[in-house]
């Protein structure tokens, strides 16, 4: 359900709105004492625990007709309240699933919710830690399904047709409501336009309050870009995932484009729908378009790819198609030449015969200009007994393109020390998995003229187009069945590296599975002496609310690693630093790219 308002700037701060608030009355902990709720919605009960065995009572005026949140809020570190909802005289606990452990286990969250009959319910909450503390019980909403459903039929493209645009500056109350619905709105953009398109907690809502999913599509329903949770907002309880969503980006082309908004929690997109997962919800949704984002004119800088002991990749683009050619040579004199056959923007060159651990210079002649004189070495022979790389992962701006003052801070830090190459764990690209141009080879390229960075798909890489875009933008190791950049290992020096893309399935059987396992037993990985795994998704984590880790990964990959050995593994995904150590494994998060 949505409808249009042209001007709601009272409903975008919804949770500072003035709301009624009243101090717990005792006794409360029976049904017959119960502390009833105020039918003037929103309405908050501050209220304590005077011990582990504790339990409130409330009485809630229900309407079937009306959809209701009852959550709590700012409870104490001491305190976790969980819910127990019953009607009239019943003995039965409405609730099928446990709707507490929200906020670090210190809420429960019932949203979107629509009792089946119209009478007296009780809340009955106790607490689910050992001691004492304070909560505050919220129930708000009471809208009513009418309301709700003022513009259905809106749950396709062919029904939102008949519906107003969205304009820039439009905000819309929004519903959905039943579950499994998805709400629909069109969009006319010019090319390079930028937007902001974002769910929003109004009238009423808390940052928890919907669990909505956002889309963006171009006319022909192709998925242009997706989110869920916005991130981390301050609120009264302290500092909150947002489960509202949030797009940002620049539209690819003129046209029409549609957003839709449904619940993360949609049978129809393979997920659970019950209480602790709501598949329904109130949300606003806000456009914001600015001028056409003016994309500076860049051209690939030269930069090195896939060394090993006896040859080296070297790649540049240049902004129109012309004839270029490669000076090289083991001197900066670069006595030898490779000329570029055709009119092209793509250059590259691979140049063989070379020696192992051994320094060359090159440089690149387009037809107006001439880059300084660069060097690189060959990749060491696994005979070295020492090897310098550095490892990062989650880089570039979460949202439009370009650069950070952190991530060129990141690249300042590493020129300061020695290093043979890099490893990136992943979301090369924080914002829609494309311009690598810009937030790639753009802030590395004093690294990358004369050093490969190896790197591996984040979900942010393939969000967009399956890390088509991404794989374009890479020349790496293929030596997977399918001949593939997804995964792939190499060697430099005495070390064994193996990127694996956690995008894909990777259950035993699989063919990235299957490889793994052929892999780690192969004579490539015996000529070395350590191995390093570097993928995006950890199995083990403790950055995220409500994140632990990839249990798929612990169950399928890390036995693999502690059976063959594997010294270390690197991840992403979670934007902090952790490390920790299991049966001779050390795992290593490095989500701080900049």
């Amino acid at each position: 359900m949505n409808l249009i308002q042209r001007s709601l700037p009272v409903l975008l701060c919804s949770f500072s709105l003035a709301f009624s608030q009243t101090a717990e009355v005792e006794p409360n902990d029976t049904r017959e004492t119960a502390q009833s709720f105020s039918t003037q919605l929103p309405h908050i009960i501050s209220a304590s625990f005077a011990s582990s065995q504790d339990a409130d009572y409330y009485s809630l005026p229900l309407d079937k007709n009306k959809m209701y949140y009852l959550t709590s809020i700012e409870s104490s570190d001491e305190a976790s309240p969980n819910l127990e909802l019953y009607f009239a005289a019943s003995a039965a606990n409405l609730l099928t699933t446990s709707v507490a452990g929200r906020n670090s286990n210190r809420n429960f969250r019932l949203s979107g919710y629509v009792p089946a009959a119209s009478g007296t319910y009780y809340a009955k909450i106790v607490n689910n830690n050992s001691a004492a503390g304070a909560y505050k019980i919220r129930l708000a909403g009471g809208r009513t399904v009418a309301e709700l459903l003022t513009h259905e039929p809106d749950n396709t493209i062919a029904n939102c047709l008949w519906q107003a645009k969205l304009a820039e500056g439009d905000t819309v109350y929004g519903a959905i409501y039943p579950d499994d619905y998805v709400d629909y709105y069109r969009i006319t953009a010019v090319k390079n336009q930028r937007y902001t398109i974002s769910t929003l907690p109004i009238l009423d809502l808390h940052p928890r309050d919907s669990d909505t999913f956002l889309t963006l599509a171009d006319s022909t329903g192709r998925v242009l870009a997706e989110n869920d949770d916005q991130g981390t907002v301050n609120t009264s309880s302290g500092p909150v995932n947002c489960t509202y969503s949030k797009l940002t980006g620049s539209f690819p082309h003129s046209g029409t484009y549609y957003v839709m908004v449904r619940s993360f929690y949609n049978t129809l997109f393979g997920e659970t729908v019950n209480e602790s997962n709501p598949g329904k919800g109130e949300y606003g949704l806000c456009l914001q378009i600015n001028a056409p984002l003016v994309l500076p004119p860049v051209a690939r800088h030269p930069h090195i790819e896939i060394p090993t002991p006896t040859s080296v990749l070297v790649q540049w683009c240049t902004l129109e198609p012309q004839s270029t050619h490669l000076e090289w040579g083991e001197t900066p004199a670069c006595t030898q030449i490779v000329y570029q056959e055709g009119l092209k923007t793509d250059h590259l060159v691979s140049l063989t015969g070379l020696q192992p651990q051994t320094q060359y210079f090159y440089r690149v002649i387009t037809v107006n200009d001439t880059t300084d004189c660069i060097d690189f070495y060959t990749a060491k022979p696994t005979s070295t007994s020492t090897v310098d790389f550095f490892v990062i992962g989650d880089s570039s701006p979460y949202s439009g393109f370009g650069t950070t003052p952190e991530q060129l801070q990141i690249v300042e830090q590493i020129q300061k020390v020695h290093y043979d190459f890099g490893l990136h764990a992943g979301d090369v690209n924080q914002s829609r998995g494309q311009e690598y141009e810009l937030v790639y080879y753009q802030p590395y390229k004093d690294i990358l003229k004369h050093t490969p960075i190896f790197t591996c798909i984040g979900n942010h890489d393939n969000s967009i187009d399956y890390a088509q875009t991404y794989l374009a933008s890479f020349n790496l190791p293929h030596n997977n069945p399918d001949s593939t950049e997804r995964y792939y290992s190499f060697n430099y020096g005495h070390v064994h590296c193996i990127a694996l893309d956690t995008n894909l399935d990777y259950a035993p059987g699989t063919p990235m599975y299957e490889w793994l396992v052929q892999d780690l037993g192969s004579a490539m990985r015996k000529e070395t002496r350590w191995t390093f795994v570097f993928f995006h998704h950890p199995p083990w984590s403790e950055g995220w609310e409500g994140y632990p880790g990839e249990i798929k990964a612990r169950t399928h990959l890390v036995p693999l690693f502690e059976t063959y050995g594997v010294d270390m593994v690197f991840n992403g995904h979670t934007h902090d630093y952790e490390r920790g150590f299991l049966n001779g494994v050390y795992y290593i998060i490095t989500g701080g790219g900049g």
